[in-house]
């Protein structure tokens, strides 16, 4: 009885679960179209080029690359008239990295030479662009850290020569010129009679901001909200230069005695039983 109140009790104190350590990720991505189509039909595009990573198995670097790309995604048919959508961009590069020591991650995507439009075409011959989104240059930066127990995030868009422009427009051009280091959330246009929405500098908070912090950023998101194209209506997001950060500091470990303590701990149970021992001893 005695051995098992003493192995019994030192096991109390040992068996402790084990600290969860500290994680940070990142991910950034140049474009990307999701989009659904009568609510039935989704059409998608990208990201072309992409990186992401985790502190989970290491400090990390990931880097991609895209160069000149054009691409276009149909997206209805009504009769004679065809609909699509025209992307076009120059080289894109994106990076992700992080350090497991802090622990801190960042993510930057950079897009050259943005071109997209939404067209209709008519017996094969294409009509004036409904709405043409263009930009010399566009890109975001994410970073989040969790250095000395103490939890920070930040985020920054640039964008240069920034134009919109279309027969949604009125056939106006709308001249933005640079964007750089702007307010976050800042919204360029947001029509709820065009179902069309786009915003610069997106920052998406991330994280529970006691345990964990992060933050999303995109340069440019445009949203479509029963978008009206040939008869047809468009729901989703289009992203550009979307770079994401992410940190979360390990939970403390349970303080573990020292061996003294145990130590103390078993000659107290080992003085309860010789007081049992003896109170029996007495009462024979």
């Amino acid at each position: 009885m005695l051995n098992k109140l003493i192995i019994t009790g030192a096991a109390l104190f040992v068996a402790v679960p084990a600290a969860a350590a500290p994680i940070a990720s990142s991910a950034a991505s140049d474009l990307a179209v999701d989009i659904a189509i009568a609510q039935v039909v989704n059409a998608g595009v990208g990201p072309l080029s992409s990186a992401s990573g985790s502190t989970a198995s290491g400090d990390y670097t990931s880097a991609d690359a895209v160069a000149r790309v054009e691409a276009s995604l149909d997206l209805l048919s009504a009769g004679l008239i065809e609909s699509r959508l025209d992307l076009g961009t120059g080289i894109n590069s994106v990076t992700a990295g992080g350090q497991a020591s802090g622990p801190s991650s960042s993510a930057s995507a950079l897009v050259n030479g943005l071109s997209f439009s939404f067209t209709n075409s008519l017996f094969g011959l294409d009509l004036p662009s409904l709405l043409t989104v263009s930009a010399s240059t566009i890109s975001s930066n994410s970073s989040a850290s969790g250095a000395g127990g103490v939890l920070n995030t930040s985020g920054d868009s640039t964008i240069e020569d920034l134009s919109l422009s279309g027969a949604l427009l009125a056939g106006i051009n709308i001249d933005l010129g640079a964007i750089i280091d702007g307010a976050a959330n800042t919204v360029l246009l947001d029509s709820d009679i065009l179902g069309l929405r786009i915003t610069a500098n997106e920052q998406i908070t991330l994280g529970d901001g006691v345990t964990s912090t992060g933050i999303e950023t995109n340069a440019l998101r445009i949203t479509l909200s029963d978008f009206l194209l040939n008869g047809g209506l468009l729901n989703g997001d289009i992203y550009i230069g979307r770079s994401r950060a992410f940190a979360e500091l390990g939970e403390a470990a349970a303080d573990v005695p020292a061996p003294g303590a145990i130590g103390l701990f078993g000659l107290g149970m080992l003085g309860i039983a010789g007081w049992h021992r003896r109170r029996r001893t007495a009462a024979a």
